[in-house]
């Protein structure tokens, strides 16, 4: 293991000292500034990867943006892709010193890779003579929406997380979120498109009807929908601290927090995160009777400000043409319908992992749902399962099934406290569950594959939750001695 670090190591600086002397005969600024920034990266990494792994998070939908922008000559080059050998060189160099010893991979890492093998073997059948650019987009489709979120739950399940951790990497995120707020309101307010990546083209609906451009926030992500969804989860997060917080003015703090989130999951005018948000948070009302209150209170401050923006949403034809507008269920019953059509077809190995499969194959499966016609059909299924079952069949739609299943069972609250796990870890399973659930409710309307923050916030989240997890907690109550019993008379 020594050997190879020390390969790896003259590889790295000999890369290193090759790029800075082109950069520098080139008169390269912005590459002659990067490598020194990379290298403080580098040092960070070796020694606090819990910081590391909060700018990860953090930075992606915020500062990483603007870098981004700068690098967007380079299409395969992006700020948070370039954080994943910082991560494996840290859990390589903890190995090799024998800091960390890495945990045994659990039922749902197995799911999790047999989904990755057999989604690639896909994207490589899929590329076959194709065009490069076809090529490219499938790979990258792969890495950032499958590989990039599994990685997040693997790096944070091997980590120990302390509740001052937690608490710090969330407040961190809600920041985050007060931004995308920010960024949301101005971007359908204003028209500002300044925050907006400039490789993402703008999201703007047309709606036939009215014959008028419909905005929806979508803040710095390419969708609505994503848009809605992070806020959900910072909802979910901000709760939690609220629920484990007893200093009064952090308490309204968190209090103004959760009302701006509410603002920016209005603001993205989509059906679907609301649902997923009504499900999430019905979670944690059932789970923790302490935020009660507060969800009621919200609940009746949202019907109230509905009643009252009433009329507004009646004149400006938001509530007819938007929220009552019926045309997106004819989109999803006849994308249903030509999915099924598609699976029914190819049932063991679908038609190939990539973003635009069901787009190309739609005209040859393209049918009709009763009276309603194909014509009514997008370029996705709006449907998470049917679309997995669409590109990788069942072969990938069985170890995914799993994967959901065991992040389901990995954030039980009760296993955790059978089995001894801290006392903040418990608590949170609540709330980590209520994003898994929002998650698949929403995955039943829209296609959350292609949302790919979203999804590494997701599952570092559950990775954080099943960081204590043992199998043994399953059996913990089985192991438990029985109750002496007292002896007959």
């Amino acid at each position: 293991m020594r050997l190879i670090l020390a390969g790896l190591s003259f590889m790295f600086w000999t890369t290193v000292c090759l790029l800075f002397s082109i950069f520098i005969l080139g008169s390269f600024w912005p590459g002659i500034a990067a490598i020194p920034g990379a290298l403080i990266l580098l040092v960070i990494a070796l020694r606090k990867i819990k910081f590391m792994y909060g700018l990860w998070l953090v930075g992606t939908p915020t500062v990483f943006i603007y870098a981004n922008n700068m690098l967007s000559s380079l299409p395969l080059l992006r700020v948070e892709r370039a954080f994943l050998p910082l991560f494996f060189l840290n859990m390589l160099v903890g190995v090799s010193g024998r800091r960390i010893t890495l945990k045994p991979l659990q039922t749902i890492e197995k799911a999790m890779l047999a989904l990755l093998i057999i989604s690639s073997i896909s994207v490589v059948v899929a590329s076959f003579g194709k065009s490069m650019e076809i090529v490219r987009q499938n790979a990258w489709f792969w890495l950032e929406c499958l590989l990039m979120p599994y990685l997040a739950f693997y790096f944070a399940r091997q980590q120990t997380w302390s509740e001052r951790d937690v608490t710090l990497l969330f407040r961190w995120l809600l920041l985050a979120g007060l931004y995308l707020v920010v960024v949301g309101g101005l971007q359908l307010f204003l028209g500002m498109q300044f925050f907006y990546p400039k490789y993402l083209q703008p999201l703007l609906e047309y709606d036939g009807v009215t014959g008028v451009i419909e905005q929806r926030a979508t803040g710095v992500f390419e969708n609505p929908n994503e848009y809605g969804l992070v806020m959900t989860t910072l909802l979910v997060l901000v709760l939690f601290l609220f629920a484990r917080c007893t200093d009064g003015m952090v308490r309204t703090l968190y209090l103004l927090v959760m009302a701006a989130l509410l603002v920016g999951l209005a603001i993205c005018k989509t059906r679907a995160p609301w649902a997923g948000a009504m499900a999430g948070l019905l979670i944690i009302y059932v789970g923790d009777r302490r935020v009660r209150w507060p969800l009621l209170a919200g609940a009746i401050i949202a019907v109230v400000g509905f009643l009252v923006a009433l009329p507004y949403l009646i004149s400006s034809g938001l509530l007819q043409f938007r929220i009552l507008d019926f045309d997106p269920l004819y989109a999803r019953l006849a994308a249903y319908t030509t999915a099924l059509n598609m699976i029914l077809h190819n049932p063991l190995t679908g038609l190939g992992f990539g973003p635009f499969t069901f787009a190309a194959a739609k005209p040859d499966y393209a049918t009709t749902f009763g009276l309603i016609f194909s014509q009514y059909q997008a370029g996705v299924p709006h449907n998470e399962f049917l679309h997995m079952l669409v590109l990788l069949g069942l072969s990938g739609f069985v170890p995914f099934i799993v994967l959901l299943y065991w992040a389901f069972r990995l954030t039980s609250a009760s296993t955790l406290r059978s089995g001894g796990a801290p006392s903040w870890q418990v608590e949170f399973a609540i709330y980590a569950r209520a994003v898994l659930v929002g998650y698949v409710c929403t995955a039943m309307l829209v296609d959350v594959l292609f949302f790919h923050y979203f999804m590494m916030l997701m599952y570092f989240i559950l990775g954080i939750s099943a960081s204590s997890f043992q199998p043994h907690y399953l059996d913990s109550r089985r192991s438990q001695p029985a109750l002496p019993v007292a002896p007959s008379t």
